[in-house]
């Protein structure tokens, strides 16, 4: 999912879905000379990510929304990741398609190997508690 947040309908949308996985989220202002420069990278970027089938999410927030959305920003451009809602790590690295799809993969990968373990001790927890009704059966 991408979405431009620039108003009150794709505020919604955003609140609604950025509780749900991991957003890279870009906050922006028109009148930024950083964020002008920035702006075909962060398209260009947008389509990588889109081609490349990762589980992550983007939005573009423009500065007058950001006080509604209840978070503070420094300065023009800041990019962030968050998971389910929740600010993980701030982006630090070169503002380029590359660098971001890079950042995108490692957290991508961090995400899967998460719930690989989660189902892991899901399953082994299954096999206790199976284990144990059969013991209780045979006795």
């Amino acid at each position: 999912m991408n979405i431009l947040v620039n108003d009150a309908v794709s505020l919604n949308e955003y609140k609604k879905n950025h509780k749900n996985g991991v957003w890279l989220v870009w906050y922006y202002a028109e009148w930024c000379g950083h964020c002008q420069m920035m702006a075909d990278s962060w398209d260009t970027f947008t389509k990588l990510l889109k081609k490349s089938n990762l589980p992550i999410n983007t939005a573009k927030i423009e500065d007058t929304m950001i006080s509604q959305l209840g978070v503070s920003v420094n300065g023009f451009p800041t990019i962030e990741l968050h998971k389910n809602g929740k600010l993980a790590e701030v982006y630090s690295d070169e503002r380029s398609p590359k660098s971001f799809l890079k950042f995108c993969k490692k957290h991508a990968k961090t995400s899967k190997a998460k719930k690989t373990v989660s189902k892991k001790k899901k399953n082994t927890s299954l096999k206790k508690k199976r284990s144990s009704l059969k013991k209780k059966s045979r006795s």
